[in-house]
């Protein structure tokens, strides 16, 4: 899977936009092997007993995400 320009806010109608204040990414307990979020941008994404075995983020993500120490040896980080 490609998660290239994914972001944790979203659209209701043409208007009205929300924050993820409420609604925050959750990908608990997914296998997420060789996905790319190389490109992404989601607040307070939940990786929490997710397989990263592969994904790709790019380096800043390393601050940016809350990923165990597991988790950051399976998945790879790379500049651009």
């Amino acid at each position: 899977a490609v998660f290239e320009g994914t972001y944790s806010s979203c659209r209701f109608n043409d208007d009205l936009w929300r924050r993820p204040d409420n609604e925050w990414p959750s990908f608990v307990g997914c296998c997420l092997k060789n996905a790319d979020f190389t490109f992404s941008a989601m607040e307070c994404a939940d990786f929490s007993d997710s397989d990263l075995e592969g994904a790709v983020f790019h380096e800043d993500h390393i601050g940016y995400y809350q990923l165990d120490e597991r988790q950051k040896g399976q998945a790879q980080f790379c500049g651009l």
